[in-house]
């Protein structure tokens, strides 16, 4: 009995060493790099940055643990904890194979096709709901995603009227305060997004009891001098309004590796090339048009993912098995082919039925859809900054996994990790 009680009070004694905060601020910057950061940090002028380098803990070479990675699949991976093959977001967009178009992650306004929860939910079902929860962003995915399924509002740029709202799926009636701001700050910066989120701290009252409560911000580095403003006014403004001593600030950046078409590898000899997978395709409907007869068997194709038109295979009764190693077969046969993933390895959902990986270097381009990218294998670091919360300043140049951002956060702030991450925290 002696020892049981023992061990409760060291349990409470460990705890009592992280204090609890009252918010917790998650900013995420769309194309962060550490070495401009840094740069930036060192000026005379700067402010936001120049804090950061100084008092907070760096972890300078995060990576994705998978690819490719744009805005929503980052987004994702960094408040849940895991790859799109558990958090369901596989990319900004993907075919729905019903209609064979392709649709965005968060196109209903809903936060759905994410499939686990993310460190906002935690949060709710820690505190029975009381905890707020509210996020900003430019655009949408980036706001939903980081709000979860269970936040109180997710805020964001309409694309077409330009004018922030939210969406149903948080509030039927909307936000007095949102549409009175929004009519007094037309313009669309980084400086804008700033004094949104002192909005809604103060509309909120984010912070202000012993309920932790989440503010998820995202910016854009297209401008680092502006950026390090913003950063040091949203540090400045939020630890006056609720005491240093009671926030923990997080940053981190997304990437994008599919962004970009380019020949200047074939302009200086590098080995590349272009893969067309809208070509590729039609050739693969031959071949196996002249294998099993002539049909439809390729129903459409998206990013570097292949769709098989399952009711003809049904129709023909084809050995299901026989026809994928035949397409693969048929694929790594084809220039700056790669690999060719198949339904018999593990695939992220929404996947098509072949996916293929061109080599780096090479561009894949869709002729009928205009999309394109380019392939790179190599590391592409984005920082991962921790600051407040009695965090001692560090900064360490060891590879880690963005994946393991979310189970820290979580721990310190005395909520569990996200359902479907795995990975271990970073300390």
């Amino acid at each position: 009995m002696k020892n049981k009680y023992l061990i409760a009070t060291l349990l409470a004694l460990l705890a009592s060493e992280v204090p609890a905060q009252k918010l917790l601020v998650n900013i995420t910057i769309d194309g962060l790099n550490a070495d401009k950061m840094i740069a930036v940090g060192q000026k005379p002028s700067s402010t936001g940055f120049k804090k950061l380098i100084q008092q907070a803990l760096i972890y300078q070479n995060a990576t994705f643990p998978f690819t490719p990675v744009d805005r929503a699949s980052a987004m994702a991976a960094i408040v849940t904890g895991t790859t799109p093959y558990y958090n369901g977001i596989t990319g900004n967009r993907w075919l729905d194979k019903q209609t064979l178009r392709p649709i965005g992650c968060v196109a209903d306004g809903t936060p759905n096709a994410m499939v686990c929860s993310n460190l906002s939910d935690e949060l709710k079902v820690k505190t029975e709901g009381a905890g707020m929860v509210f996020s900003i962003a430019n655009d949408q995915e980036a706001a939903i995603l980081s709000a979860g399924h269970a936040a109180n509002g997710a805020f964001f740029r309409d694309s077409k009227t330009k004018h922030w709202r939210t969406s149903s799926y948080y509030s039927k009636t909307g936000f007095n305060w949102l549409s009175a701001f929004d009519s007094l700050n037309p313009a669309q910066d980084n400086f804008t997004i700033t004094k949104l989120a002192f909005q809604c701290i103060d509309s909120n009252l984010l912070g202000t009891d012993e309920m932790c409560d989440i503010l998820s911000v995202n910016y854009d580095a297209d401008h680092y001098d502006s950026l390090d403003r913003c950063i040091g006014n949203l540090i400045q403004g939020v630890e006056q309004k609720v005491g240093a001593q009671n926030v923990l600030f997080t940053i981190t950046g997304t990437i994008n590796t599919d962004e970009t078409f380019s020949d200047a590898y074939e302009r200086f000899k590098v080995p590349s090339g272009t893969f067309y997978i809208n070509r590729t395709g039609n050739l693969l409907n031959m071949y196996l048009g002249a294998m099993y007869g002539r049909h439809q068997y390729i129903e459409g194709y998206y990013r570097n993912h292949i769709f098989f038109n399952k009711k003809i295979i049904e129709q023909r009764r084809l050995n299901k098995v026989e026809l994928r190693n035949q397409c693969r077969s048929f694929l790594l046969d084809c220039d700056g082919v790669k690999d060719v993933k198949t339904s018999a390895d593990i695939l992220p959902p929404h996947s098509g039925d072949l996916i293929v990986e061109i080599m780096p270097g090479w561009n894949l381009l869709n002729e009928e859809s205009g999309e394109k990218y380019q392939y790179r294998a190599n590391f592409t670091p984005v920082p991962i900054i921790l600051y407040g919360a009695g965090i001692k300043p560090q900064r360490i140049e060891t590879q880690v996994t963005i994946d393991r951002l979310a189970p820290t956060i979580a721990n310190c702030i005395h909520i569990r990790a996200p359902n479907a991450s795995t990975a271990q925290p970073l300390f």
